[in-house]
């Protein structure tokens, strides 16, 4: 991958698995080839949701694992230019039929903040900004627990790790939000997140992420 400014080398963008049609209606991720004839992935039918609804630029599979692992990890931020720039050629629309008022980034905690150097949600939410202009504020969602890493966690003991580990501050003049994040899998994170909006005084909660997990590509 391409080390400066948007381009990641044609070769490597050739094995993206960019997230197609048919996915779910509530998050957003490709609906499995047994779900098909269903409005919803099995995830968003087995629950409430408090999110309204989400989008998610790539399915998230090996080549994704090392990508994100890469911009966490060995600090390859100039990924996140790419992947903020192929967000909006390619979910802009999307972006804007969720008529929202301000990109709301999923906080890390000031420990891991200070180990990595950078949140890559909140980095990815100002180079959606800037595409979109439309602002993004990193000072509403708080995180009041480090939580550790979640991937080696099944969907319900993510739910109980991230219990109430966000806190949002009430909101001013802000009603519809999009929450943005790096990966997308049991929706546990961004869950966390939306109740949080919603006890702040949201009216509409969506969210935008580069990857999403558990869609068509997992299948064997």
């Amino acid at each position: 991958m391409g080390k400066k400014g948007l381009l990641i080398h044609s070769e490597c963008e050739e094995l993206i698995s960019y997230v197609s049609e048919p996915v779910c209606m509530r998050c957003g991720k490709e609906l499995k080839k047994s779900e098909e004839n269903e409005a919803y992935c099995s995830d968003c039918r087995e629950g409430g949701r408090y999110f309204d609804r989400g989008a998610a630029l790539i399915n998230y599979d090996s080549i994704m694992i090392r990508s994100m692992s890469a911009i966490k990890n060995r600090h390859k931020r100039e990924y996140l230019d790419f992947y903020g720039r192929r967000i909006y050629e390619r979910l802009g629309k999307k972006i804007k039929a969720m008529d929202i008022d301000a990109f709301i980034p999923v906080p890390v905690h000031p420990e891991r903040k200070r180990l990595r150097g950078y949140n890559q949600a909140e980095e990815l939410s100002l180079i959606l900004s800037r595409y979109m202009n439309i602002p993004s504020v990193s000072d509403i969602l708080i995180r009041r627990k480090n939580t550790g890493a979640l991937k080696k966690l099944g969907a319900r003991e993510r739910r109980l790790s991230l219990r109430d580990a966000f806190s949002a501050r009430r909101l001013s003049g802000l009603e519809n939000l999009c929450i943005v994040d790096d990966i997308y899998t049991t929706g546990a994170t961004v869950e966390a997140c939306a109740k949080a909006l919603y006890d702040a005084g949201a009216k509409k909660v969506c969210f935008i992420s580069i990857c999403a997990g558990g869609g068509r590509p997992d299948e064997a």
